[in-house]
């Protein structure tokens, strides 16, 4: 398993906020792509965690739903707040219009995440339910294929 984020940020030596701060998100796009293609090539069997806004950078989307089984962690709105807090992020808190923005930003990737292969509603459904049927699907999937190997499809990024 995988935090796509913590690579990133491992390859470039700062955390995503200072690399957005100091370089642009052009340069962020850039690197995302060449660590993701990094690690299709060196962990072609890993789980990928990816940020959300992967899907926006077009290249590297595809790269992805080229390469590997896709998974949308589906969840509502308030479920992702929800999340972000409990991990101790009080950046949300901090801005007022967060909720709204929040609730925008997912409408608008919303046809995106929806190109996943897998769509997995995780606000009906434990983390152990959630694996579960991510693993039930990729084994049906692979029964279909010749010799159960997934033609193409290596890693399985989570985008969440």
């Amino acid at each position: 398993f995988v935090e796509f984020d913590a690579l990133i940020e491992k390859e470039a030596g700062v955390s995503l906020t200072e690399i957005f701060r100091i370089h642009g998100e052009d340069y962020y796009r850039k690197l995302e792509r060449r660590v993701m293609e990094k690690i299709l090539s060196q962990h072609p069997h890993a789980v990928l965690a990816t940020g959300g806004s992967l899907v926006t950078a077009t290249e590297t989307w595809s790269l992805v739903q080229r390469e590997c089984h896709t998974v949308w962690l589906k969840a509502k709105p308030i479920d992702h707040w929800d999340r972000v807090v409990a991990q101790g992020d009080v950046r949300p808190i901090a801005n007022p219009g967060a909720r709204d923005e929040l609730k925008a930003l997912l409408k608008a990737r919303q046809p995106l995440y929806a190109q996943s292969e897998m769509v997995i509603d995780t606000s009906h459904h434990t983390i152990d339910e959630s694996i579960e049927l991510i693993v039930k699907r990729l084994h049906m999937e692979n029964r279909r294929e010749p010799n159960g190997v997934a033609h193409r499809r290596k890693a399985a990024p989570i985008a969440r």
